[in-house]
């Protein structure tokens, strides 16, 4: 049984506050959320410490423990959540994906966002029960972040990636004027290049005149 606490990782972040440092970062994130000021480095160096004293959550402790690091107002905390969650998905049952997705709709910026559906991508790779209606659902929400989050679960599939339903959510989201669904749509398709630059190079030229500017280069890079 783990003794791991957000409080005493609060207490640790605090001691190593750095105010001036938390002032750059809040200004970076558009004065969104408040920071203790601590570097990704000295965070994960932090954490690894803290976990090897007091254990990582078990499968049944995670979701509490990253529901309760999301009520914190310092974004670090958030952080923490989403590693811990990338170290541990493999381990998480199908239901895992609605501590997901309500994580996804809390506090919701790209920096969080973005981990959190690759994280969503591995879950449904070990659950393939949960595709295609768990993304079905998102693409068609009204919510830009779970469209953000269909969009880009497969990043990391590789010879995995379900090309059809990738090319599906791009134009259903294509004509969007939101920035980071344009944005979206461009990373996926250049990571999908990586694997098969041929089949996105023929996308891009079959729907270039439905796509934004910044969705064909961000997609175009590699091909």
């Amino acid at each position: 049984m783990s003794t791991s606490s957000d409080e005493d990782l609060a207490d640790i972040f605090q001691a190593h506050a750095d105010p001036d440092r938390a002032k750059s970062m809040r200004a970076y994130m558009k004065n969104q959320f408040q920071y203790y000021g601590i570097s990704s480095p000295l965070r994960r160096s932090l954490c690894r410490d803290y976990f090897q004293i007091d254990q990582y959550p078990t499968t049944v402790e995670l979701p509490e423990l990253v529901d309760q690091l999301w009520q914190y107002d310092e974004r670090e905390m958030q952080y923490v959540g989403a590693d811990l969650i990338r170290r541990l998905v493999k381990k998480q049952p199908a239901a895992f994906i609605d501590v997901l997705e309500n994580l996804i709709l809390r506090k919701s910026w790209w920096d969080t966002v973005d981990a959190l559906s690759i994280d969503a991508g591995t879950l449904m790779l070990r659950h393939p029960q949960l595709q295609p209606d768990t993304t079905n659902r998102w693409v068609n929400s009204e919510h830009l972040w779970l469209k953000r989050a269909a969009v880009i679960h497969q990043l990391k599939y590789k010879d995995a990636t379900d090309w059809e339903l990738l090319q599906d959510y791009i134009l259903q989201v294509c004509q969007s004027k939101e920035f980071f669904l344009r944005k979206a749509a461009g990373w996926a398709l250049r990571e999908f290049s990586k694997t098969n630059p041929a089949q996105v190079k023929s996308f891009l030229g079959k729907h270039r005149d439905k796509l934004s500017g910044l969705t064909v280069r961000e997609g175009s890079k590699y091909v």
